[in-house]
């Protein structure tokens, strides 16, 4: 009897032990604060068994992150969102394209693309302060006891609160879960269920732990039973697998498992999921389109700050293209207001400016991003089901037939909503960076990367309006975090620096002295790279360096270690480095002989293993440079002349444009040149979209074999000839004002004469000078002043080159001449005022009458009048004159425009003289009376001449004897 009454009491006993144990845990988990919590621990910390210290760790992180309730769903979705900063790796420049343009080097992309930072607590109250001596404790209690865990559960919870509060106070602790994990061939992870899974690879991931064995353990278990995963589980793993840079093929498997549910995801687990694609490079078309859908038809407001900064982040960095997506993204950025950019943390902010930079949203697509939940509710009203319905009838993708909906949409009726009218007038790049620049400069914990990121964007986005203020706080900011910044994040903010002054925007050189300070110092100098030097160069010719006598010791540095590592350089870094020498050159006068020559030296040597783009892009330099090298000029015309197939039409119009510039008669590459682009005109519209089809007539009247530049040799020196010469060379800067009046009187009749030859050799005779100073008097804008030929101004740009190179050669054919013209006549306005000039200058030279170029290009001078120098606006006018056409609506205006421009010398108005002359147009009395008053300072200055021996007597005029005193 006493015995069974004994044992009845241990039982009794033992489940009293057990209400405790039950009783304490419970008292853990209601606890409100971290000291309550602290307290707890101190008071029972003996009674703890194993479950009480994983408890007590997942409390104390929901604490900590300002979560009190205590709910379950905090295991699901962490208060740490994914994305920290990292540290970038260097990367090259990367050149998209070696089309040569007035800015020679590409667009650097970012060191680094930065990453979305953490999510802050939540608005509901401050995190309570963290208590090191409890943690530490409660870790080393954890250790102790965790053999005794049976399952994977407690080791994912206190893993995933670690990771929550960011910090391991105890090494042996993960390596201690790892071997538990791992042992009996992993059987606490096979048998554990999705939700630990997930949260374990979150805590791993949020922790830095890279432990392959561990990692590759997971990832099996979590293939296994990728089906069972719920939404927010799928993209919770596959985040934590691309944040520890582990198994990309994880990754592959959970974008299969959620593309038939994408539209039970939130928009804060598609960004995850987007977000690990990105960062894993796994390019997925079907997920980004898919997701765009869905996120397209979600309101604004349920797309939080990180969930724009990941989204826009994923598609700028895998380069796809969505233009309404990031339409929405903006509206939904620019419709937040304060509330929004302030919940924002400062890495999220520079995320968003560096998204939009490398993907500028269009306006246009505005509107359309805000019509798409219109044609959903249009096409079944379900949502993104209506969508998919919509698009299964027509047999259509569902994103593609949503955007073809949207823009339908936008078509019929206005949009209404967040996305005003204004909005899309005003332009969506100029409100971003108004809106963006300003939140970034007040933010103190702007890292040196963040700082490098912004101004980077804010140099991509241009030319665009920047407020003053907060651009020169970012650039103080930026000065003050250079010597934490990597060598391509300062080369990068050296290069936005120039951009934004190229721009028009102040950049002082005090802003910028730490970041040339920093980037030009010899340990600095001797760790970069040849794309960082080239870059660098660049920057300081955009920034005008070499003319600031401060920074003319940090140039000559950098010159002289670009010298050193010219013969490591391989081909491409070869042609970015010598395209921004030229830049060096062309902006602020640079002057090396030295390193031109090295490089022409090393890259001799290395043409024949570069393309196209490259041998075009190398000539095209030397020439912008004015740097003539022989064996290097040898060299690329020998690679290029049977490979001359092979050059789009903009890498044709570099190659002639270099050689016509320096100079060089490389006859048979022109001529082959030239039949290339004859039979190009025969090629089928579809099949070529930048070059138009010819008239039938004109494929008619010649064979691309038959195709060959006469070469005109001026013959002898006649009174009359050289009259003409005189006034529609344009060479006149050689010469004195008598013989020029002189030849503008005798050209009256030449002229005509001149231009009314079609064919054939011409009598009229070449000078180097000619065309040379034009491109002088516009600081050699016409010499790559364009952008690539894929644009319809790009391809204006490289056929006008075309046509003032050949004629620059001296070369002439009828029937590409009639290519060209035709080429350019609907395209004149897409050209600069000395392009223009250059076109008219290269007709007329050669007297080849186009009367329909003529016509388009009158209306085109007289729009661009106010932008004409004095020199351009004498040329046209003798264009004009030289072929015999009349024009008097467009003489009169120039000589409008000559009164009004103090710049019309001795040169240009003789010219401009002689072109109404020969019209006929009457020349207005202001401008008489300056031809009488500048003949009479010639004359004076004749007068003056001694004959007493002096050195400094002026030698006659080569023609003085040609001279009419009577002109």
């Amino acid at each position: 009897m006493y015995s069974a009454i004994r044992g009845q009491g241990g039982r009794r006993q033992q489940r009293s032990r057990e209400l405790n144990a039950a009783a304490l845990t419970q008292s853990i988990t209601r606890t409100g604060s971290v000291a309550e919590l602290e307290a707890l621990v101190r008071k029972h910390r003996r009674k703890f068994n194993h479950i009480h210290v994983a408890a007590a760790i997942v409390r104390l992180a929901k604490l900590r992150s300002g979560s009190a309730d205590g709910e379950r769903a905090a295991l699901l979705q962490p208060a740490g969102q994914p994305g920290e900063e990292s540290r970038p790796h260097s990367q090259h420049m990367q050149q998209q394209g070696w089309e040569p343009q007035q800015q020679q080097h590409q667009t650097p992309q970012p060191a680094a693309a930065p990453r979305p930072g953490r999510r802050r607590p939540p608005a509901g109250g401050q995190p309570s302060p963290l208590s090191p001596p409890l943690l530490a404790d409660l870790t080393a209690d954890f250790v102790a006891v965790h053999e005794q865990y049976d399952t994977a559960r407690q080791y994912a919870n206190v893993i995933w609160a670690l990771g929550c509060l960011g910090c391991e106070p105890n090494p042996r602790l993960l390596p201690a879960a790892a071997a538990s994990l791992l042992a009996a061939d992993s059987a606490k992870l096979t048998g554990a269920p999705p939700q630990e899974l997930s949260n374990l690879a979150l805590g791993l991931a949020k922790l830095g732990y890279r432990d392959v064995a561990l990692w590759s353990a997971i990832i099996a278990a979590g293939k296994q039973r990728l089906e069972a995963f719920k939404p927010q589980e799928l993209h919770n793993l596959a985040w934590a697998v691309a944040a520890a840079s582990q198994d990309r093929s994880m990754i592959s498997a959970a974008v299969q498992t959620a593309l038939p549910q994408l539209r039970r995801f939130n928009p804060s687990g598609l960004a995850n999921l987007l977000w690990a694609c990105a960062t894993a490079q796994c390019e997925c078309g079907e997920l980004f389109d898919g997701a765009a859908t869905v996120l397209l038809a979600a309101p604004p407001a349920a797309l939080g700050s990180q969930d724009v900064a990941n989204t826009a982040w994923a598609f700028a960095k895998l380069q796809h293209q969505h233009p309404a997506l990031m339409a929405h993204l903006a509206s939904r950025v620019l419709g937040g207001g304060a509330e929004l950019l302030a919940g924002a943390a400062t890495q999220e902010l520079v995320s968003m400016l560096w998204a939009f930079a490398a993907q500028p949203p269009p306006a246009t697509a505005l509107m359309a991003a805000a019509a798409v939940r219109e044609a959903a509710a249009r096409s079944g009203g379900g949502g993104v089901g209506g969508l998919r319905q919509g698009a299964a009838e027509e047999g259509r993708p569902a994103a593609d037939f949503a955007l073809g909906e949207a823009h339908s949409a936008v078509g019929r009726t206005p949009s209404s909503g967040p996305t005003s009218a204004s909005i899309v007038t005003a332009g969506l790049v100029p409100q971003l960076l108004a809106v963006l620049l300003p939140e970034l400069a007040r933010r103190h914990d702007l890292t040196p990367q963040g700082a490098s990121n912004a101004l980077w964007a804010a140099g991509r986005l241009q030319p665009a309006p920047l407020p003053a203020a907060p651009l020169a706080a970012l650039l103080a900011a930026a000065g003050a975090r250079a010597g934490g910044m990597s060598d391509q994040e300062l080369a990068n903010a050296l290069w936005a620096a120039g951009e934004l002054r190229a721009a028009g925007h102040r950049v002082s050189a005090d802003s910028i002295a730490q970041l040339v300070s920093t980037a030009c110092c010899p340990q600095r100098l001797e760790s970069l790279g040849p794309p960082a030097l080239a870059q660098l160069m660049a920057a300081a010719a955009k920034l005008r360096l070499p003319r600031v006598s401060r920074f003319v010791g940090a140039v000559d540095a950098l010159g002289q270690r670009l010298l050193r590592v010219l013969p490591g350089c391989g081909p491409q870094e070869l042609c970015v480095m010598a395209a921004s020498l030229a830049e060096a050159v062309h902006v602020c006068r640079y002057c090396n002989p030295i390193l031109l020559n090295g490089l022409g030296n090393v890259a001799a040597a290395r043409v024949d293993r570069m393309d196209p783009q490259g041998l075009s892009m190398l000539l095209w330099s030397f020439a912008r440079a004015k740097h003539y090298h022989g064996p290097l000029t040898s060299a690329i015309c020998r690679v290029a002349s049977p490979r001359l197939r092979e050059f789009s039409d903009f890498e044709l119009s570099n190659l002639v444009c270099a050689l016509a510039v320096l100079e060089c008669q490389e006859r048979q590459l022109l001529v082959r040149a030239a039949r290339v682009l004859v039979a190009r005109s025969h090629a089928a519209l579809g099949s070529r979209p930048q070059l138009r089809r010819l008239p039938p007539e004109l494929h008619a009247e010649v064979e691309p074999a038959q195709v060959a530049l006469q070469p005109r040799r001026p013959p002898s020196r006649a009174p009359s000839s050289d009259g003409a010469a005189g006034g529609d060379g344009g060479s006149g800067r050689s010469r004195s004002w008598a013989a020029r009046s002189a030849a503008a009187a005798a050209s009256v009749g030449g002229g005509a004469a001149a231009s009314a030859a079609s064919g054939g050799l011409r009598s009229t005779p070449w000078s180097s000078a000619d065309s040379a100073d034009l491109d002088d008097a516009d600081g050699g804008g016409g010499l790559g002043a364009g952008g690539a030929a894929a644009t319809a101004q790009g391809h204006a740009k490289s056929m006008a080159k075309l046509l003032w190179g050949f004629a620059k050669c001296n070369l002439y054919n009828a029937v590409l001449y009639r290519l060209l013209a035709a080429e350019l006549r609907p395209l004149l306005r897409l050209l600069t005022p000395h392009e223009l000039t250059q076109v008219l200058w290269a007709v007329a030279y050669h007297g080849h009458s186009c009367p329909e170029l003529l016509e388009a290009a009158a209306s085109a001078v007289s729009a661009s009048l106010p932008r004409l120098c004095a020199w351009d606006g004498s040329v046209v006018a003798w264009a004009f004159a030289k072929l015999g056409y009349p024009h008097r609506g467009l003489m009169e205006a120039l000589q409008v425009h000559a009164m009004r421009l103090a710049e019309y010398k001795e040169p240009c108005l003789c010219r401009l003289a002689w072109a109404c002359a020969t019209l006929d147009v009457p020349l207005a009395e202001p401008l008489l009376g300056r031809l009488h008053a500048a003949r009479r300072a010639a004359a004076a200055r004749a007068a003056h001449s001694s004959y007493d021996g002096a050195d400094g007597e002026p030698p006659p005029a080569s023609d003085a004897g040609r001279c009419d005193a009577e002109w």
